[in-house]
């Protein structure tokens, strides 16, 4: 991907406070110089960070993850990090990949000074309870179908509480006759009333009696009438999550990449290569219907591949042209070319614009 720029500059005549303006992309081979960049700031007194991103067009994974990490970091310093005018197909990314609640997203200057000022009575570093990272939001993610046993956290001791994620509650327990014991693994110091996660280390307020979801790893979890916490860990293989280039190329890329992921699952025959070529096909489409086969600077997409014992899923994000105005008959009659390799095939209008496209699959 393109290189990536970085400026700073004061708000306000607030030392503490700065606004980043990025222009370019963040990724795999540009996320080592955004780490070093903002560990400047920080380290700097730079705790409070506005970041521009109205000039930056690409973030992956990868990219979002150190964002992710960023914002751990900062508010652990007793700032916090705002995202400024954000494109909308970053937003798409962050939305995709569960990180929304993460950030405050704002359009405006104002709106993100005000945003950043909320932040600011985090524990600075020196006080932070152990690995445990604060943040400013309830989250409220959704719950995996069923889970697993995976590890069990002490009662939580009594501390001088700071800020902390709240669990969020499921609709229901994890299974206990699917589930298999694993090694506990002990939970470091927690403030009073919370309790700190087994896998990610975030500290989680613990509410009462019930089956819960950590916000920040998507691990269950169960509290008892004692306020003792059982970690659980999904037994559905989690979906694949990437952001891929509107070429050719990526295109080929996943076509080859579905096929080995039906292999592994021991499907095969025509129906295989059927459904690939269906992957393709809404690949092409997307491409040359949604973004006009912009092949000097190629758009992004996203697609979430689900497998369920013998079926696949694949849901394509976009944020360009709503395909069939916007009209789900419509997009279907464009897209017609590949249902012939799918059990079902669903076109929505994305919310922020964009098409969401699913396909399935059962071999």
């Amino acid at each position: 991907m393109g290189a990536l720029n970085i400026a700073f500059r004061e708000v306000m005549g607030d030392a503490a406070m700065a606004v980043a303006t990025i222009a370019g992309s963040i990724d795999a081979n540009t996320v080592g110089a955004f780490q070093k960049e903002l560990e400047g700031a920080r380290q700097g007194g730079r705790i409070r960070l506005i970041l521009d991103l109205s000039d930056v067009k690409y973030v992956n994974s990868t990219g979002l993850g150190s964002l992710v990490k960023e914002q751990d970091l900062f508010k652990t310093t007793g700032g916090g990090i705002v995202l400024l005018k954000v494109p909308a197909k970053v937003k798409i990314v962050v939305e995709m990949l569960g990180r929304h609640t993460f950030f405050d997203m704002c359009d405006s200057m104002q709106e993100a000074i005000e945003s950043l000022m909320g932040q600011g009575d985090g524990a600075p570093a020196a006080e932070a309870a152990g690995d445990a990272v604060p943040t400013t939001k309830t989250q409220r993610l959704k719950m995996p179908a069923s889970g697993s046993a995976r590890t069990t956290a002490a009662k939580p001791s009594a501390r001088t509480p700071s800020k902390k994620r709240a669990a969020t509650p499921s609709s229901r327990a994890p299974s206990k006759a699917s589930s298999r014991a694993a090694a506990a693994m002990a939970p470091s110091a927690s403030p009073e009333g919370t309790v700190t996660c087994s896998v990610c280390r975030a500290t989680l307020e613990l509410p009462e009696a019930g089956s819960y979801q950590c916000p920040r790893c998507s691990t269950m979890m169960k509290i008892d009438k004692d306020r003792v916490a059982t970690f659980f860990a999904p037994e559905e293989p989690v979906p694949i999550q990437m952001t891929l280039l509107a070429t050719p190329e990526c295109a080929d890329g996943l076509f080859e990449f579905v096929g080995v992921v039906a292999k592994k699952l021991s499907f095969g025959g025509t129906a295989v290569r059927d459904f690939q070529r269906s992957v393709m096909e809404v690949c092409d489409k997307i491409r040359t219907e949604v973004y006009g086969d912009s092949a000097d600077s190629p758009e992004t997409f996203q697609v979430m591949i689900s497998v369920q014992e013998k079926k696949i899923d694949l849901t394509f994000t976009d944020h360009g042209k709503s395909l069939g105005d916007g009209r789900p008959d419509k997009a279907a009659v464009v897209l017609r070319g590949a249902r012939s390799g799918v059990d079902t095939l669903d076109v929505q209008p994305h919310p922020n614009g964009g098409n969401i496209i699913t396909i399935a699959k059962s071999f």
